[in-house]
């Protein structure tokens, strides 16, 4: 696989989604909603931007507490609640206008303008606290950071470069980590593999095997069933 940390940056620039379906990792997925999230493109997308609105709608709540009782409360309803895909759709639509009158109702409506990128050298002061957050990162979810990294296919430096540029432009080590860890899972997922040859990420080392990547006019399918307009399409650059 060729320069994975290009594949990684083209990905989160050009498709929004996420291998775990935004808010949970689907190799996980137990109940039956979460099942039928993870297996159906439409519900996949719709807790892509439900997951997008509630961090807005979190940022925005004067009691943080009671948000996060609250959204506990509507997550249970849907595990208990719905079983197929109709009962998903409402329920997504509901808990949309829910969080969408709740960033209204704090002012916050549109996302605040993102402010321009420092631009600095990484010292060694920098590397060792950036090592430290992804050191706390992998130990938070349950693995060391060595294990991490090499699943995820980057040196530690390059891990450790990526979150602290992300960071000079006002992300923070785990959101990065977080896109990171995402990016590295939907290489294991073929569909989303497909998704990414269609914008023009270049995934495999050496000659493609057969079919791939994907003709225009499969992507044009591909893109469609993933609810993504064929605007994002990019040719290979192989010749």
């Amino acid at each position: 696989m060729r320069n994975l940390a290009i594949a990684f940056a083209a990905l989160l620039m050009a498709v929004p989604f996420h291998s775990r379906a935004a808010s949970f990792d689907c190799k996980k997925a137990r109940s039956d909603a979460e099942k039928l999230i993870c297996s159906d493109p439409e519900l996949s997308a719709r807790d892509d931007e439900l997951s997008q609105l509630y961090h807005r709608a979190k940022a925005a709540a004067a009691d943080r507490k009671a948000f996060n009782a609250q959204n506990l409360r509507q997550w249970k309803l849907r595990e208990s609640s719905c079983h197929d895909k109709a009962c998903l759709q409402a329920w997504y639509a509901d808990r949309k206008a829910q969080l969408e009158a709740q960033v209204a109702d704090a002012g916050a409506a549109e996302p605040a303008a993102q402010k321009p990128c420092q631009h600095r050298d990484l010292t060694r002061a920098d590397a060792a606290r950036v090592s430290s957050e992804i050191d706390a990162y992998t130990q938070q979810h349950g693995y060391d950071t060595p294990t991490w990294e090499e699943a995820a296919g980057y040196e530690h430096s390059s891990v450790v470069a990526m979150v602290f540029g992300a960071e000079l432009c006002g992300s923070t080590a785990a959101k990065t980590l977080d896109s990171l860890a995402a990016f590295t899972s939907a290489l294991h997922d073929p569909t989303k593999r497909r998704i990414m040859e269609c914008i023009g990420v270049d995934l495999y080392e050496g000659q493609p095997p057969p079919g791939h990547p994907p003709t225009r006019e499969q992507c044009a399918v591909i893109l469609r069933n993933a609810g993504l307009p064929m605007d994002v399409y990019a040719p290979p650059s192989r010749q």
